[in-house]
């Protein structure tokens, strides 16, 4: 979580407030309704952490006391008018991704739904962030994706993560690399489109493998 806050900070987004130690449901929901943005501009929300089905089979975000569920943030979202990039960085995130899509906001999930391992792409889509701050958010996914790929390759394990991205105004939920052509990172924040070849390829970031 430091690193992604220093990372978004040199992003340059203005405001960036970490929640952690026995966050609940309620105190997320209330700093999400005290934004204050327009339309002109970029909005970023990243959970850390666990996610699992409710009672009810929909996806939640685990936090003391009730979940954080995906209809709850749902609703949150809708009333931030700032285009919206979302990282569901959790176990079993990819449910996610379907209820929260919309028009102006990309959402990415370090996992495909039901896959409930704790995921590398977490730490992977964190680096590539703090590699190259403002790339564009669809080429971050891509470069988290093809190093998680290599991990696995490289360790000789089955896969067992699956990232997922739904871009704005988009009608389908993509997989790695998530229509782009390259993964070379974007000099530009901007939320989805073409990558700029400049920045540097995957093969000259090194990210070391989780201790």
């Amino acid at each position: 979580a430091a690193d992604t806050r220093a990372a978004l900070e040199k992003r340059g987004i203005a405001h960036v407030e970490v929640l952690d130690q026995n966050v609940t449901r309620d105190a997320v929901l209330a700093k999400l309704r005290a934004v204050k943005a327009s339309g002109d501009d970029d909005f970023w929300l990243v959970l850390y952490g666990i996610s699992a089905p409710g009672r009810d089979g929909k996806p939640a975000f685990q936090v003391r006391g009730p979940r954080l569920t995906a209809d709850d943030l749902k609703t949150a979202l809708d009333a931030i008018p700032a285009r919206q990039c979302v990282f569901i960085g959790t176990s079993d995130s990819g449910g996610f991704v379907a209820p929260l899509r919309a028009a102006r906001r990309d959402v990415l999930a370090a996992t495909a739904e039901g896959e409930d391992g704790q995921p590398r792409f977490c730490e992977a889509w964190t680096q590539a962030l703090s590699a190259n701050p403002r790339a564009d958010f669809h080429a971050l996914a891509a470069q988290a994706a093809e190093t998680v790929d290599k991990q696995y390759r490289d360790l000789q394990l089955a896969q067992g993560e699956h990232a997922r991205l739904a871009d704005a105004g988009g009608d389908s939920v993509l997989e790695p690399p998530f229509g782009e052509t390259h993964t070379a990172a974007a000099s530009t924040p901007a939320l989805g489109g073409k990558i700029s070849a400049k920045g540097p390829l995957p093969s000259e970031i090194k990210i070391e493998n989780p201790k």
